[in-house]
C-alpha cells in the first residue's frame, strides 16, 4: 500500500531533529514524509534520511535580510510547484514559513499551519513607520493565508484568542491548542546532580525581544555585591529586523565575566552545568523550548508573566515570575534560590513532576496526530 505524501515546511532545518524529531518519526509511519526549511544542514539530512525521510533547502546565504526572503519565497514556490506529484498534506509551522507559503496553490490537499509563537509581527508598533506599514501588510497576507487551512493549531491558549480578536482567523475555523512542541523526558532525563558553584543560565536567540539587557543588567546588580555566582548565556545568534547588537553583547559578556556559548548544539549539556535558568522576555513566546528543557532535567526557572512562558512556571512551586524589564527582581529570586536550600530542592522537583505530567512528547504529539 503506497503512503500519502506530506510536505513538511519551516524555517530552521535544526528546529526538524531538535523539536519535531518524535512528530516526524511518528508521521512517517502514514505518510512518506520531504521537508524543506530555509537552512542546510548536514546532521539533520543524515539522521531524517535515516528515517526515509528527505531534506530540501529553499534558503540563501549571500545578500541582506529582504532580498533573502523575497528569494526564499520564489524557490519554495518553484520547488514544490514543480515537484512530478502532488503532496496529499502539507504541514507548516512558523509564522515566517506560513508566509512563505503564501502564493503557493494546495489544491484539494490537507493544509495544517503550526503557528510557534508570534514574534515582532505583533509586538506593539514603533515610531518607524515604515516598519509599521510593513507588519500591518505582512498581517493582511497572514490573514489571507491562514484561510487555505483545514487545521491551525496554536502553542498556547492566549495566541489564540489574539488571532480571534484581531480577526485574522474566523471564529468557525478549526483550531487546536497544544502544549508546546512537548519534550522528550527520557533524553532529558531528571539531573540530581548540580553545580557546586551557584550558576544561573539564559539561553536565547540573540534578539531584542528575549530580555538580554534584563540579565545583563540584574548580573551587574549582583557583581557589584560580589555575590559568588557564575553567569552563563546560551545564545544562537540570529539576522533578521530585529536582531540584537553582537558586538555590545561580547562587550558586556566580557566586563561582567559570563561565560558566552555561541550556536551550541548540545543543550542537554548546558542546562546539567545550570543551578537556575531564566528568560526574562518581556514580551510575548510560544512555549520556550529552554524552560521545557530546564524543567524535565529538574532546574527552578524565573520568567515573565507573558503568554507562552506562563504555561511552564507555576509561581513558588517550580519556579519565579518576574515583572517585564526588572532586574531588581531578578536578582531578589535568583539569590532565594541561591540561600534557600530547601525551596530550591521543592521547586526542582516539581518542575520535572510538571515536564512528566504536561509536556510529555508522546502525549502532546497523540493530541496533534489525532487531528491530522
Amino acid at each position: 500500500m503506497n503512503k500519502k505524501k506530506l510536505a513538511i515546511i519551516c524555517t530552521s532545518a535544526l528546529s526538524l531533529i531538535n523539536f519535531r524529531y518524535e512528530l516526524i518519526s511518528e508521521l512517517n509511519k502514514k505518510f512518506s514524509i520531504d521537508t524543506f526549511s530555509e537552512d542546510k544542514s548536514q546532521n539533520v539530512i543524515k539522521k531524517l534520511k535515516k528515517i526515509n525521510v528527505n531534506s530540501y533547502s529553499y534558503g540563501v546565504k549571500k545578500f541582506n535580510f529582504l532580498v533573502k526572503q523575497i528569494i526564499s519565497l520564489i524557490n519554495l514556490t518553484r520547488l514544490l510547484t514543480f515537484k512530478k506529484y502532488r503532496y496529499d498534506c502539507y504541514f507548516v509551522y512558523t509564522i515566517k514559513a506560513i508566509l512563505l507559503c503564501s502564493f503557493l496553490n494546495f489544491n484539494k490537499s490537507k493544509v495544517i499551519f503550526l503557528v510557534t509563537g508570534l514574534g515582532f509581527l505583533f509586538k506593539p508598533n514603533s515610531k518607524n513607520y515604515f516598519l509599521n506599514f510593513f507588519k500591518f501588510t505582512l498581517k493582511i497576507l497572514l490573514k489571507l493565508t491562514l484561510k487555505k487551512a483545514n487545521l491551525i493549531v496554536f502553542q498556547n491558549k492566549d495566541d489564540k484568542n489574539v488571532f480571534l480578536k484581531k480577526k485574522i482567523i474566523e471564529k468557525d475555523k478549526k483550531v487546536l491548542v497544544m502544549n508546546g512542541s512537548g519534550i522528550n523526558i527520557q533524553k532529558f532525563n531528571f539531573q540530581k546532580k548540580i553545580p557546586k558553584k551557584f550558576t544561573v543560565l539564559m539561553i536565547s536567540r540573540i534578539i531584542k525581544d528575549k530580555g538580554i539587557e534584563t540579565y545583563f543588567n540584574a548580573i551587574q546588580l549582583l557583581r557589584r555585591e560580589k555575590f559568588d555566582i557564575n553567569f552563563i548565556f546560551c545564545g544562537q545568534i540570529h539576522e533578521g529586523v530585529d536582531k540584537y547588537d553582537i558586538n555590545k553583547l561580547k562587550l558586556d559578556v566580557d566586563k561582567l565575566k559570563v561565560k558566552l556559548i555561541l550556536n551550541e548544539k548540545n543543550i542537554k549539556k548546558i542546562i546539567k552545568s545550570s543551578s537556575v535558568v531564566v528568560l526574562p522576555s518581556p514580551y510575548r513566546e510560544g512555549v520556550p523550548r529552554s524552560l521545557l528543557e530546564a524543567i524535565s532535567i529538574g532546574r527552578p526557572v524565573i520568567g515573565t508573566n507573558v503568554p507562552g512562558i506562563k504555561e511552564v512556571i507555576i509561581h513558588s512551586w517550580n519556579g519565579f515570575f518576574i515583572k517585564r524589564k526588572s532586574p531588581k527582581e531578578l536578582v531578589k529570586y535568583i539569590l532565594k534560590l541561591k540561600n534557600n536550600k530547601r525551596k530550591y530542592d521543592y521547586l526542582r522537583y516539581n518542575s520535572r513532576k510538571l515536564a512528566v505530567k504536561k509536556f510529555e512528547v508522546n502525549k502532546v504529539n497523540n493530541v496533534f496526530l489525532s487531528n491530522i
